[in-house]
């Protein structure tokens, strides 16, 4: 039996109402859940629970409706848990989480609760979405279940609803805070006669001081919005993570760079994978790899005509609509969609949304 017509479907805890009309329902959290009470210190959790329960509730309510896809992740452990409860006897349906985004897991109870999150994973949600090619081995080694539970995509721009004026001010730039490595990167630059700025809330303590001898390196805690303007104004964008920092990271600052035509220069050959080609629309060396990211720095520096053919190419790749979020979001629906026919036996000739 084939389906290409019927209407459907998927159930999500995301989205504008204007987009995906007809193709999808969002379940909200609600005013109690919303309510000042729950924004209390120590309270979080407990909307994960009660938004997770109604999340649960909605979908069970809605038996011949398509699949969950969750965008937020506290919540989504728990209607997997549910699931995985109750399912024998009201039914299990697809649950696609997206994304996973996983630490090291802790030691003590703390590591009991990281571990019993993944176990939800394993036996109730279907796949979830992973930005970085590795990552499904890394968690699968790290938390003990199969690397089959993760389904890598590429991630999408973050800029559709922002504003901010693409320009070339002469500096380099990198930013973040969290899975960043600032000490690797100003060393790298610490020779390089180029005006550098560093934008960090997180770790802005430890990065002026490593950049406290260098003039031509300022570091400063910037809103998101300066953040982004930032990026826009610069000459060239770059990201250093961690030798041992567990995942792949920085791929929505990365494309977001690309899309603003900024040449890029990648220490972390894990993260670049699927989103830089090295040479041709950036560079990419190791993590943790001070020479090879100075030099690859000062080859952009020396060379204007280097940067700006790589800035094109760069460009070029990520304002496809494949990259825009909308985009991203239907290939997800798509996949749940395709879990939830197959489940119930039923073939696709085709994907069943395809608005963006």
């Amino acid at each position: 039996m084939s389906v290409t017509a019927r209407r459907f479907h998927v159930l999500t805890d995301h989205g504008d109402a204007g987009n995906f009309p007809d193709h999808r329902i969002v379940i909200r959290p609600g005013w109690f859940i919303r309510s000042r009470v729950m924004a209390l210190p120590g309270m979080r959790l407990l909307f994960y629970v009660f938004f997770g329960m109604k999340c649960w509730w909605r979908s069970v309510r809605l038996p011949n409706e398509g699949p969950f896809v969750s965008a937020g992740v506290g919540h989504a452990f728990v209607f997997g848990f549910l699931q995985w409860l109750f399912g024998p006897v009201l039914g299990h349906r697809v649950h696609f989480m997206a994304p996973i985004l996983l630490e090291r897991k802790r030691p003590g109870l703390a590591g009991l609760f990281d571990a019993a999150k993944l176990w939800v994973v394993d036996k109730s949600v279907d796949k979830a979405i992973v930005w970085g090619v590795t990552d499904p081995a890394t968690y699968a080694k790290e938390y003990g279940v199969s690397e089959e539970n993760f389904q890598f995509l590429l991630h999408h721009i973050t800029l559709e609803k922002y504003t901010f004026d693409v320009g070339d001010d002469g500096y380099i730039f990198m930013g973040g805070n969290q899975g960043r490595d600032f000490k690797t990167f100003i060393e790298a630059v610490s020779t390089i006669d180029f005006p550098v700025f560093i934008a960090t809330q997180a770790e802005l303590k430890q990065a002026t001081e490593w950049a406290k001898p260098y003039p031509h390196i300022t570091v400063r805690a910037v809103t998101a919005a300066e953040f982004r303007q930032k990026i826009a104004r610069c000459s060239i964008f770059a990201e250093a993570h961690p030798v041992d920092f567990f995942r792949t990271a920085g791929h929505q600052t990365m494309l977001n760079a690309m899309w603003m035509g900024k040449p890029i220069v990648m220490a972390d050959k894990r993260s670049a994978i699927g989103y830089i080609e090295d040479g041709v629309d950036g560079l990419v060396v190791e993590a943790g790899d001070i020479e090879g990211m100075r030099s690859a720095l000062k080859k952009l520096v020396d060379d204007v005509e280097l940067r700006q053919k790589m800035s094109q190419a760069a460009q070029d790749k990520v304002k496809q609509p494949f990259y825009t979020t909308l985009n991203c979001m239907q290939r997800i629906y798509n996949l749940a969609l395709k879990a939830h026919f197959e489940r119930k036996g039923i073939k696709l000739e085709k994907d069943l949304i395809q608005l963006y």
